[in-house]
């Protein structure tokens, strides 16, 4: 029995059941996700599986009764019965970071401020590289330095409001 577990009818298209593994009784398994990357909110939950209780979710586990929750019912049943089960385990023992439009992991200090110095540490650095002149060099490494500081500020009032 081999599963091609998707989070939305239709994701999974395309399963074919392909060779024998050398000698082995396992055969290769191919098959294509459909996947619609939309950027246009501003902000999407993601699963964090790095920071998840994976004690607590094996316990949980090992604790259904599988037997029970699968008695009397059809294939598509159960295959609902085990995804609530899976989903609920999930929502409570796994948490969410947050990716901003871009799909990028942002640290909350990270404001439109300490964006707009990078930018301008970057072509900085670009100009200094290009030109060479001392002028450039000083201009980059001011830039550096506003930026450091600017990171050091956000850092700081990130940490207060935390506090409060």
């Amino acid at each position: 029995l081999d599963l091609v577990l998707g989070n939305e009818p239709g994701q999974v298209v395309e399963v074919s059941v392909g060779e024998h593994f050398g000698n082995s009784d396992h055969n290769s398994v191919s098959f294509k996700v459909l996947v619609d990357k939309d950027k246009s909110g501003p902000r999407v939950n993601v699963l964090n599986w790095g920071k998840a209780n994976y004690n607590n979710i094996r316990r949980e586990l090992k604790n259904l009764d599988w037997g029970r929750m699968f008695e009397d019912k059809s294939t598509s049943d159960m295959c609902e019965a085990f995804k609530c089960q899976l989903n609920g385990i999930q929502d409570r023992h796994v948490p969410v970071r947050k990716k901003d439009k871009y799909g990028k992991f942002r640290e909350p200090w990270i404001t439109r401020d300490i964006v707009g110095l990078v930018k301008k540490k970057k072509e900085a650095f670009v100009r200094a590289r290009r030109l060479g002149t001392d002028e450039a060099c000083v201009e980059y490494k001011e830039s550096r330095k506003e930026l450091k500081q600017g990171v050091r500020r956000a850092k700081r009032g990130h940490e207060k409001s935390l506090a409060n």
